[in-house]
């Protein structure tokens, strides 16, 4: 009688283990982990406010003058506040052969890696049979990338803030990358798109990124200072919600740039009492702007795809997931603007373009600019 009572606690034990296994990466934990960490709720950003310069609850865009139109989503009510929980989710576990590596060397930080998050995602293109495909047919598929950044190991803080380019913001620790908080539409992508269950997706190119925070990076204790979740361009840290002695941080506590500074732990377990970013729940989520001096030659680089590490995904590819690859078609977007394709390139000057900037030199509005070079196949 012992010995069966024995095995069957073994048994118990062993199913528990199993579970815990198996649940451990599941959005079940992944909700609880938003509870824990404040995130049921967001304050998203649904009205047209100005981003032509900074201002708390706004991003300083290089881009766009105001945002754009909010979309009727059922986890967003009339004043903005995002269920988080109520949000569907890009189903899937696909695991990645990650690296990123950080070489710390006076006076730059050599960041090199393939783009791809140490963490499981999910299954994109997305499906068309899932309740995700009903609000976001994000057609991208997520792919190897050639990550190459020198930013500062000693940054200093500019003597004004710079605005905020579409794309690459800021490195993850996880190795995926930030976006800041805008779709390509300049609205809050937060808000209107829908995510894999650690929060990130692919762009046109395959870069997986994040737009806000993620349930999958480590968040440490409770009680304490959110650890390091990564670098912006400039050099300064980027961190999670909670400050000093764990308290979770509103706008109304950071700067225009959505930072502050204060008592923190650097990578490499150091103490430092310097400016550093803050991710929060509230609208720009990640930074508003650039604090720091930042070399503009990296905000004009874009990650190139290098070629797939998870078998099937080329097939994938080469099957109907995105059809949107290539260089867009400046020719289609001249067109139907109305102005030859070479006043067009000019107006745009080098990657990443200016729109605001470049609609006024062709005489037209930001959003003609922005539709024209959708239809053209732009992101």
């Amino acid at each position: 009688m012992i010995k069966h009572l024995i095995r069957t606690r073994v048994i118990i034990i062993n199913l528990f283990n199993f579970l815990l296994i198996i649940f451990s990466c599941s959005p079940v934990i992944a909700d609880q982990q938003w509870r824990t960490l404040g995130y049921e709720q967001g304050k998203g950003a649904i009205d047209n406010r100005s981003m032509s310069q900074p201002g708390r609850n706004t991003i300083y865009s290089c881009e766009f003058s105001a945002m754009g139109g909010a979309l009727n989503r059922p986890w967003v009510d009339s004043k903005g506040t995002i269920y988080f929980l109520k949000k569907p989710f890009v189903k899937g576990n696909n695991k990645w052969n990650s690296n990123i590596k950080f070489d710390d060397s006076n006076p730059n930080i050599a960041v090199t890696g393939n783009g791809l998050p140490n963490h499981e995602t999910g299954d994109f293109p997305i499906d068309s049979g899932s309740t995700a495909y009903q609000y976001d047919r994000n057609p991208n598929s997520i792919s190897s990338q050639r990550i190459s950044y020198a930013i500062p190991s000693t940054p200093k803080i500019a003597s004004k803030p710079t605005c905020l380019p579409m794309g690459t913001i800021g490195i993850a620790l996880s190795g995926g990358v930030f976006f800041n908080a805008l779709d390509a539409d300049k609205r809050d992508a937060v808000a209107n798109e829908v995510f894999d269950a650690c929060e990130g997706h692919p762009q046109r190119q395959g870069q997986y990124h994040y737009h806000h925070n993620s349930p999958c990076f480590n968040h440490g204790k409770k009680d304490e200072h959110s650890p390091l979740l990564g670098y912006a361009l400039d050099g300064f840290g980027i961190y999670g919600s909670r400050g000093e002695n764990g308290k979770v941080l509103t706008n109304n506590e950071l700067d225009e740039c959505h930072g502050h500074t204060s008592t923190a732990i650097d990578r490499l377990g150091k103490i430092i009492n310097e400016y550093h970013y803050h991710i929060n729940n509230e609208f720009p989520y990640t930074l508003g702007c650039f604090k720091g001096e930042v070399d503009t030659s990296m905000l004009e680089r874009r990650p190139a795809p290098e070629g797939d590490t998870r078998e099937g995904q080329r097939e994938r590819n080469n099957g109907g997931g995105n059809k949107r690859g290539g260089p867009p078609d400046l020719s289609a977007a001249a067109n139907k603007l109305g102005v030859s394709e070479r006043e067009l390139q000019r107006a745009l000057g080098p990657p990443p373009p200016n729109f605001r900037n470049a609609a006024k030199k062709l005489g037209v509005s930001e959003r003609e600019l922005h539709e024209a070079m959708r239809l053209a196949g732009a992101p």
